[in-house]
């Protein structure tokens, strides 16, 4: 052929001289050494001296893996790859489709016949025949080839080796298999195997081995081929080498050969790649018009030898079929449709049939050139000429409509692909995704994501990134988190993807989320990441921290570009105050760098300059932008009139409007309009109406937004009756919209026509399609001023509904609405719905939810917000500080709430009333009323009147403090300053009502009476309270009046007699007269309220007389022993010495004491409703350990215990009689079965006759003493009765914290005996029991465990110390309580506190000394916060009573429709409900006694919620199973869950996926106690599928819903809720 020129060897690229130097030395002679020996220095020239070439010349018998062994390294082993190995490295989409994976989608055709697979997919009987079947199959099985070749007992010929080698799935094995052929000495060398060897090691990309054996053929005298040349050329392009490639294209021309049609193909591919069209249609005009028989010697030598069906026809025919494709494809790359179809054209008329290839290449030309029909006419064409369509065609159709955008078409190609039973690969699943996930449709890219993960594939990091952006642009921030976090840990995520997530997470105004990832790429950054993160900044409004992202770029070594001062102008042009300096200044940097600006910036910035009058500034900026060849546009004209307009300038304006149509932009009616805003600025209303009426004329129709704009400036002018007549008009016409009537709303509002101001506003809420926020911002403003808080939730609510998204003003109005409402909760759910998803919200929503959070105490949420608050950048205004004062206060954190207070100063914020009141609060809830005291002084120092909440706060704190006397004189300055204040104005609201509604700034000042704008009237016509009213017209009625407010009020009581008393009787409290001289300033309008309503009219709590307490030592415990005789220690659920006030008592009043500890067997039986065992093994073993270990400590301290077996109604009473016994102590318990045995005791010893130790009396009936304990509060020191304990745990727990204080634990006296003397009359102490004396078997903890419970108080202590001291855990114990796997993750003290091995007092002594010591924080206080709980349901029980068994629960709630159905709750007891996590926890709970808390609220939510079964079921059965059980908090905690005891949110859900995302990410707990699933990859640990049982009933919510992450099945879910069950 002419396109293959010879050419000199010599002067081509060293590695082709190498190749050409090395076949001519073979002409040499060989045959002594002395011959070799001349030949090796001319070898070695080129070859190099290093150790490659000395072992090329070392032996004729050349073997490349020996060679390759001793010089480069050991190959892999034969098994490399192959069996195990391939198994574990999983089923890439090549190994699946070389094993033959294309039967039905996810079945692997080997598992359902035994036919044996060629390396191509064919069955190997069929192409070769039984003996070839039969010895592939034997080297198949064998893992080393080469013995598989010894075992071998017959000779195989030319043909067999061939196909050996052809049909060897992995490289290492056909050159293995090579080596051990040319051993043989009947092997004759044959260029045969060399290019089947050349082609293996080619496709495997081994180069240096190629190389090798290319030097061995020319060793070996072995002549290559144009096959030879044609498979070197051919494996390099598929590789990408085309340099090297051409080189062997050069070497096949220099010695002569033609090429034949397979490398005719080859060359043109490579032209193709190359750019060089020319070339490759000359050489495809050459190979038209070359003979068809054009085949290579070898080849024919080949056929004939293997007798394959390859006849001259057949070859001319493939080689033209590839021909063409290549072209044609060639001609579709190069966008040449015609060019294209003509060869194809061509290829039909010339009888070459097309192949599948040639189908697939038409289609992807087709649908390059944007001809969708066409590409799917030619799909059809191949079907009907029966060729079958492979993976490539669907996937190139898949690609085609993708890019069209028509995913409906590519998703039913998709099922079509899989229906033929076709597997997908990467491409196709990657194309799908991708363009699924640009357009949103979640569920579609989770369908099609499930695919790729059962066919074992992974997204890459552009498709995973497509995921992210994906969730973030809907919302689903948690699922977008879990893919960044993958991705982040594997280092995946380059910097343009960091831009990219970090942009897309700015456009949804999620900057949070943005600088989270912006500093976790630290190491990553660019100017693209620092210029998105800039814009994140600035679409949140956040445009400071926009400009401070300069300083960062420059302290970073990054240079800005363009985008980096357009972005940041953009934001300095945003900021509030504007910086007009600071964006001059960055436009000077600007021009130094030689930066030019954009057009859209520069008209931003004339707008800009427009909107503050500085027309000089805007005047420049359009001449800078002509003198930098910035091409004008009509927007850079209409801002500069704009500037003109708003300074009304209209001569100037008027010209501009001139300037503009000469440079060819019509003055359309945008410049029209903003010409007739120049004329309002100017006062010429009458030319801003004669425009409008031009603009009218000329439309033909009426313009609104010109109409607007004249009805905006008559509005503003003051001219009513011209504006509402312009509304009549666009009203008539049906023209008007939501800036009309907000127009309107303003101007009335201004006008102080209230009542018209809300006919507007109803009449604007009356369209379901308003949506402009700036609308709602008019009317909110209305109802907040007016004081109409429940209209203004309600217009919020509607906001919301019409997904109208809230902005900082609609949130600044809201935060003064939502303190007068009553419902926090409400408040907060609306604010969080209306609140920004994830973490991006404004200083207005967090400061007013950090408020709402602290009054609803859901601390989690509130530290949350506080965090963001102090963390997040932003600035914080005196409002903020006082929310985070507030805040850590009711979360109990003083230090950090007064720390607070001391930084706002620092900053030079000046305290408001709000502050000091807050800041008085926090220290009347430390108890330190000298630092109220002092604040108050304080505040009146500073200039800061006191308003009535301050007075009141006061008040509070004096009175809960016993401190009457101070009350009441702060009571009677608050009523004095009331009384000079009405002195000072007959009417304080009469300034305000005459100011009318003319901005928002009222809603702070119509405060008195809680804000309400009617009682503000109604105090300007005189409707007011008499008590309001009142004049105290001197000191001496000031005085008189503040006795009988004492009296009335204030009731004390008389420590000595116990009575109560009036203060009167105490003398009369000192004069307040002289905070007369201060005048009116004691009293502002600012106040929050005037009196908390029915505060004043409840009695302080009474005073325990002191004569009670003179026997107590500091803990309240008596000193000394002082009794005498024998008492009956009685041991139920308190096993242990210390803090053990019975026994303590016991000890105190007698002279021996007898330790008694019945074990009970109806703690064995059988559970009330189900039959149940109420005590399983593993708990009752603890109960045995704890007994024996209460012996110990007894025996320790100079007693013992007995124990005996039975009922100790019966036995206590008989012991007591025995040892004469005058008392029986014990701890009160509070359920009815517990309570039955004390009432049954008591009147068994009631008929027990003792010697009486009382003179005159000769016999006595023992007592029974049961005293309270086991609770954190005493129940003695509770605000309240058990009867008045309220329902709702936050109030419990605030009053408790408020109102009361904890107990110090009771310090036990060393020694505690000695025993009775008749202590052998009653049979001595008795052995410990065992399990056999209640019927139950020894079982063991599972090793599994979180960790090993040994029952007693040693162990307790020993955790205690351990937890606390030793390991430290307390300091996190709030960030770790959730988990579920490890011994640390929570205390673990709920089996000893359940037992009494330990109580909660002892444990909040060693918190506090921890505090003090260590650290105090959040996790300090969540152990006492969750210590609390166990005291609330303990106390609820004595509320209630049996009414916590009872399946309505103690709300009795009627009409439940729950199930018993035995199967499912069977699969649910036995972990065997087909969901990983609920399984999971019920086998832990089954063989350890133990699960961790947010197992056990996952568990019944499941099985209420999910199974519909009836709660007791699982009451009952975590009654017979775990260590920890106890009446109360089990059953309150069942309650609780089952929507039918003490919480408000009775439909209480937790999504099974949602919670493994959340608690359980990889799966690691699920596979610890399901090892069946270990060997899953994590993702699928949860979602098992057909690798686990299947699931028993369906979820009654199978995912978390979009945008609400915590609705309907989150509810309860969230960080801060309640938990639905309490322990530590």
């Amino acid at each position: 052929m002419t396109g293959f020129a010879t050419t000199a060897a010599w002067t081509l690229a060293p590695r082709v001289a190498l190749k050409i130097a090395v076949d001519d030395w073979r002409s040499a002679p060989t045959s002594s050494s002395s011959s070799w020996e001349w030949h090796f220095p001319k070898v070695m020239t080129v070859l190099g001296s290093g150790p490659r070439a000395a072992a090329a010349a070392a032996t004729k018998a050349f073997c490349p893996k020996a060679f390759v062994e001793k010089n480069c390294g050991a190959l892999p082993p034969d098994e490399f790859l192959s069996g195990d190995r391939r198994k574990s490295l999983g089923p890439s989409s090549e190994n699946l489709r070389q094993n033959g994976w294309n039967s039905r989608m996810g079945e692997h055709p080997g598992l359902h016949r035994k036919l044996w697979k060629s390396r191509t997919g064919r069955n190997v009987k069929k192409k070769y025949g039984d003996r070839m079947t039969s010895i592939l199959e034997a080297l198949n099985s064998e893992v080393n080839v080469e013995r598989g070749l010894e075992s071998l007992t017959v000779t195989l010929n030319i043909r067999e080796q061939s196909v050996i080698l052809n049909e060897q799935k992995e490289w290492t094995r056909a050159l293995a298999a090579f080596t051990w052929f040319k051993k043989q000495e009947s092997y004759e060398p044959n260029i045969i195997h060399y290019n089947i060897i050349l082609k293996i090691l080619g496709r495997a990309r081994q180069w240096e081995l190629v190389d090798e054996i290319w030097t061995e053929m020319q060793l070996e005298n072995i002549t290559a081929s144009n096959v030879t040349f044609s498979t070197l050329i051919h494996v390099n392009e598929r590789a990408g080498r085309i340099k090297e490639a051409l080189e062997w294209v050069e070497i096949m021309k220099s010695k002569g050969l033609p090429a034949d049609t397979v490398t005719a193909n080859t060359v043109i591919a490579l032209h193709k790649r190359q750019g060089n069209i020319d070339a490759a249609e000359r050489i495809f005009k050459e190979l038209r018009s070359a003979p068809t028989d054009l085949e290579d010697s070898n080849l024919k030598s080949f056929t004939r030898q293997t007798k394959l069906n390859t006849g001259p026809e057949v070859l001319a025919a493939v080689r033209d079929v590839e021909t063409y494709n290549v072209m044609i494809d060639m001609y579709g790359q190069e966008g040449r449709f015609e060019a294209a179809s003509s060869v194809f054209s061509e290829m039909i008329g010339s009888g070459v049939p097309p192949d599948t290839v040639t189908f697939n290449t038409m289609i992807k030309v087709c649908g390059l050139s944007g001809r969708r029909q066409e590409a799917e006419a030619m799909y059809l064409k191949m079907e009907e000429r029966g060729i079958a369509p492979d993976l490539a065609t669907f996937n190139i159709l898949i690609a085609v409509f993708c890019a069209e955008g028509d995913l409906q078409v590519a998703m039913d190609y998709f099922q079509l692909l899989k229906a033929k039973e076709i597997m997908p690969d990467e491409v196709t699943l990657n194309t799908l995704l991708s363009a699924l996930a640009s357009r949103d449709l979640i569920s579609e890219v989770e369908s099609v994501l499930t695919n790729m993960q059962e066919l074992g594939l992974v997204p890459g990091e552009g498709i995973s990134v497509g995921f992210i952006l994906m969730y973030v642009r809907s919302c689903l921030l948690d699922k977008a988190s879990r893919i960044l976090e993958n991705l982040e840990k594997e280092n995946l995520l380059g910097s343009a993807s960091y831009a990219a997530i970090i942009n897309s997470y700015g456009k949804q105004k999620l900057w949070y989320e943005a600088e989270k990832l912006f500093l976790s790429s630290r190491g990553k950054w660019t100017v693209e990441i620092c210029n998105a993160m800039m814009k994140a900044y600035g679409f949140a409004g956040l445009h400071e921290k926009a400009v401070q992202m300069l300083t960062v770029l420059e302290e970073s070594g990054l240079t800005p570009d363009e985008t980096t001062f357009d972005t940041l102008l953009q934001s300095l042009v945003s900021t509030i105050p504007p910086d007009v300096e600071k964006v001059q200044q960055i436009l000077g940097t600007m021009r130094v760098a030689n930066h030019k600006l954009h057009r859209s910036t520069s008209n931003m910035l004339l707008g800009f300059y427009a909107k503050l009058g500085l027309v000089k500034e805007a005047e420049e900026t359009f001449g800078q932008m002509l003198g930098d060849g910035v091409g004008l546009d009509g927007g850079s004209y209409s801002a500069l009139l704009n500037a003109y307009a708003e300074s009304g300038l209209t001569g100037k304006a008027q010209q501009t409007a001139r300037d503009m149509e000469e440079a060819g932009f019509p003055v359309n009616e945008v410049v029209l309009t903003t010409l007739m805003k120049s004329y309002g600025r100017a006062g010429k209303l009458e030319e801003a109406q004669r425009i409008l009426a031009d603009i009218e004329q000329k439309q033909g129709q009426p313009d609104l937004f010109a109409a607007n704009l004249l009805m905006d400036l008559y509005a503003r002018d003051g001219n009513i009756k011209d504006a509402e007549n312009i509304y009549k008009q666009l009203q008539a016409k049906a023209s008007v919209n939501e800036i009309t009537q907000t127009i309107m709303l303003e101007m009335y509002k201004r006008a102080r026509s209230v009542k018209r101001a809300l006919e507007m506003a109803s009449r604007m809420l009356s369209i379901s399609e308003l949506k402009d926020v700036a609308s709602y911002n008019s009317i909110l403003g209305l109802y907040a001023s007016l004081g109409r808080a429940t209209d203004a939730m309600e217009v919020f609510k509607l906001l919301q509904s019409r997904s109208v998204r809230p902005d900082i003003r609609t949130y600044t109005i809201m935060a003064s609405v939502m303190k007068r409402i009553d419902s926090v909760q409400e408040a907060i759910d609306l604010l969080s719905k209306a609140s920004s998803s994830g973490h991006s919200q404004s200083l207005q929503s967090l400061t007013t939810l950090a408020s709402l959070y602290a009054k609803a105490e859901l601390f989690d949420e509130m530290f949350d917000v506080c965090s963001k608050l102090r963390h997040t950048g932003f600035t914080l205004d005196v409002a903020a500080y006082n929310a985070l004062i507030f805040a850590y206060g009711s979360a109990g954190r003083f230090d950090e709430s007064l720390r607070m207070f001391m930084e706002m100063q620092s900053k030079g914020l000046q305290p408001d009333s709000v502050t000091y009141t807050t800041v008085i609060t926090v220290y009347g809830k430390a108890g330190l009323l000298e630092g109220v005291t002092r604040m108050f002084k304080r505040m009146k120092q500073a200039g800061c009147e006191p308003t009535m909440a301050t007075y009141n706060a006061i008040i509070d704190i004096y009175k809960n403090a016993g401190k009457t006397e101070l009350a009441a004189m702060v009571y009677q300055e608050m009523k004095f300053t009331e009384y000079l204040r009405q002195q000072q104005s007959s009417s304080p609201y009469r300034d305000l009502l005459n100011q009318g509604l003319s901005s928002d700034e009222e809603t702070t000042k119509i405060s008195a009476f809680g804000g309400r704008r009617q009682e503000a009237v109604d105090t300007e016509k005189g409707n007011v309270s008499r008590d309001v009213e009142a004049q105290w017209p001197c000191g001496t009625c000031v005085d008189a009046s503040a006795a009988r407010i004492r009296n009335e009020h204030f009731p004390s009581r008389d420590d000595s007699t116990g009575k109560e008393s009036t203060l009167s009787s105490l003398g009369s409290a000192p004069s307040v007269l002289m905070l007369s001289s201060r005048g009116s300033k004691f009293f502002t309008s600012g106040g929050s309220q005037l009196l908390a309503s029915g505060g004043m009219n409840k009695p302080v709590a009474a005073v325990r007389p002191m004569q009670a307490m003179a026997s107590k030592d500091g803990s309240g415990q008596k000193k000394g022993r002082q009794g005498t005789g024998t008492a009956v220690m009685w041991f139920r659920n308190d096993l242990r010495v210390s803090d053990n006030e019975a026994l303590l008592r016991a000890w105190q009043t007698s002279g021996a004491v007898l330790p008694v500890y019945c074990l009970d067997p109806r703690v064995f039986s059988t559970t009330y409703h189900f039959g149940f065992p109420k005590t399983g093994e593993l708990r009752a073993q603890f109960i045995l350990e704890s007994v024996a270990d209460l012996r110990k400590s007894l025996q320790k301290r100079g007693l013992d215990l007995v124990i005996r077996v039975g009922k100790p109604e019966e036995i206590v009473p008989n012991l007591a009689q025995a040892v004469g016994a005058h008392t029986v102590f014990g701890h009160k318990e509070t359920t009815s079965e517990e309570t039955t045995v004390e009432r049954r005791l008591k009147g068994r010893l009631a008929k027990v006759e003792v010697p009486s130790e009382i003179p005159g009396r000769s016999i006595r009936n023992p007592q029974l003493d049961l005293l309270w304990g086991g609770t954190l509060y005493h129940i003695d020191d509770l605000p309240f009765t058990p009867n008045e304990l309220p329902d709702v745990y936050t109030q419990f727990r605030k009053a408790c914290e408020t109102r009361s204080k904890i107990r110090p634990a009771i310090k036990m006296p060393q020694q505690l005996g000695p025993l009775p003397d008749s202590l052998e009359s009653i049979g001595g102490c008795g052995p410990l029991p065992v399990l056999a004396d209640v019927g139950l078997t020894p079982r063991e903890q599972s090793p599994l465990g979180v960790m090993r419970f040994v029952g007693g108080e040693t162990a307790a202590l020993a955790r205690l110390q351990d937890y606390f001291w030793v390991k430290d855990k307390v300091r996190e114990y709030k960030e770790t309580r959730n988990g579920m796997l490890g011994a640390d993750y929570s205390t673990k003290f709920s089996p000893w506190l359940a037992h009494g091995c330990i109580t909660p007092r002892m444990i909040c002594d060693q918190l506090r000394k921890y505090e003090t010591e260590r650290v105090a924080n959040q996790s300090t206080y969540w152990v006492l916060f969750e210590l609390l709980w166990r005291d609330y349901f303990r106390f609820l029980s004595l509320k209630y009573g049996n009414s916590i068994f009872y399946l309505g629960g103690p709300r009795n709630v009627k009409g439940l429709s729950w199930s018993q159905d035995k199967l499912l709750f069977e699969a649910w007891r036995d972990g065997k409900t087909g969901y990983p996590l609920i399984d999971a926890n019920m086998k832990e709970l089954a063989e350890t006694g133990f699960m961790s808390n947010r197992g056990r609220q996952i568990v019944c939510s499941f099985l209420v919620r999910d199974m519909g079964l009836d709660w007791r079921l699982g009451a009952e059965w975590f009654e017979t199973c775990l260590l920890d059980y106890d009446p109360c908090s089990n059953y309150g905690n069942w309650t609780y869950g089952a929507g039918v005891g003490n919480d408000p949110r009775e439909d209480r859900y937790f999504s099974i996926p949602k919670q493994a995302q959340t608690y359980d990410p990889d799966g690691e707990y699920v596979a610890h106690w399901l090892p069946q699933l270990k060997t899953l990859p994590k993702a699928a640990r949860h979602y098992p599928k057909d690798a686990y049982l299947r699931p028993v009933v369906p979820l009654r919510f199978g995912q978390p819903p979009r945008n609400q992450p915590n609705s309907g099945q989150g509810r309860g879910q969230g960080q801060g809720r309640k938990p639905a069950f309490r322990r530590n």
